[in-house]
């Protein structure tokens, strides 16, 4: 199979979760497969499991299945489903869920993480932008109007929210997940800053040699976290989600 050069964040991201798993997986769903780069790797890199790509736009799923199919990738099974609304379907359907980039886009880390939890019988792995700290940061980046009251491109804005770590783990250990692990990743290429000023991830140098992934304004915490079901006791009187 022939795929393009994959993002560097898919490549460690899928050693992170071969790191976490002691055996081949039966099945795989990736939740918002997009235009199926992403997917593509996935399906090189876990040749034993059945890979599906769940993606909610019909258009962006018959462009993931055009790539797919250009390159001989598979098998590999795209459905269009909506992964952010509950469905029976598709409950607790799949071994592993990979996830990557989509729990920060979301409004409810706490619906997020419900709906990821829905869909894994076993475990699941995310990319997620995180700190450290006790506060969330909800983000909503929007676009500038070009004349007043005018929406271009019938955009409502993108969410670029940072999650406090432990909002993060205790989110998951509510749905049953309470195995959880997270390590930061920090990419190994350079990426070039944008001549004009938009969102799109470049990086910059830190005087010690660390590359920070930056988006616009923003800087992009991006961590790795794998969750896997166990038997835990639900966490009591926490409360989670406002950063407060």
């Amino acid at each position: 199979m022939s795929i393009d050069s994959p993002y560097r964040s898919t490549v460690h991201f899928c050693r992170f979760v071969e790191r976490h798993i002691s055996e081949a997986p039966i099945s795989i769903v990736q939740v918002s497969a997009r235009e199926g780069k992403d997917l593509a790797y996935i399906v090189r890199e876990f040749p034993e499991a059945s890979v599906v790509g769940m993606e909610a736009s019909s258009e962006r799923a018959a462009i993931a299945r055009d790539y797919c199919e250009s390159r001989e990738i598979g098998p590999v099974s795209i459905v269009e489903n909506d992964w952010r609304m509950l469905n029976d379907r598709f409950s607790k359907k799949f071994d592993g869920v990979m996830s990557l980039y989509d729990l920060s886009e979301v409004p409810s880390i706490e619906a997020g993480v419900e709906r990821l939890c829905s869909l894994a019988k076993e475990w699941i792995a995310a990319s997620v932008l995180l700190w450290q700290g006790t506060h969330d940061f909800i983000i909503l980046a929007c676009p500038v109007p070009v004349e007043p009251g005018s929406n271009p491109d019938g955009a409502v804005g993108v969410h670029y929210n940072i999650y406090s770590l432990q909002t993060l783990s205790e989110s998951f250990r509510r749905n049953g997940f309470g195995d959880f692990s997270a390590e930061p990743f920090e990419i190994d290429v350079d990426i070039q800053r944008p001549e004009v000023p938009r969102l799109g991830t470049y990086t910059e140098r830190t005087c010690d040699g660390r590359r920070l992934q930056v988006s616009g304004p923003l800087l992009m915490p991006w961590w790795f976290v794998f969750a896997r079901r166990s038997e835990v006791p639900p966490l009591k009187g926490t409360d989670i989600g406002t950063g407060a």
